[in-house]
């Protein structure tokens, strides 16, 4: 899978409490798709989320499905501020 069809398929996906998709709210991190499983990282720890996102990647792909949260302790470097 090639992961602008899985960012694409990602944006599908509502926050269950905003009407924005959990791509427009900004809430993945780092997304690793090897030739065994894609491994995606949020920045909110959401079981709902969790399961929506591998039930949407499960109807389309049988690849083993990782979903790990983000620390606020370090941020991933598309977050963190610059420093003056």
């Amino acid at each position: 899978m090639e992961k602008n069809t899985l960012i694409e398929l990602l944006k599908t996906i509502k926050h269950p409490n905003y009407a924005k998709s959990i791509v427009e709210l900004g809430l993945l991190g780092n997304i690793n798709i090897t030739s065994n499983s894609i491994e995606i990282q949020l920045l909110e720890k959401n079981e709902n989320i969790s399961s929506d996102i591998k039930n949407k990647i499960s109807e389309i792909s049988n690849l083993d499905i990782i979903i790990s949260y983000h620390s606020s302790e370090q941020q991933p470097s598309f977050v963190q501020q610059k420093k003056k």
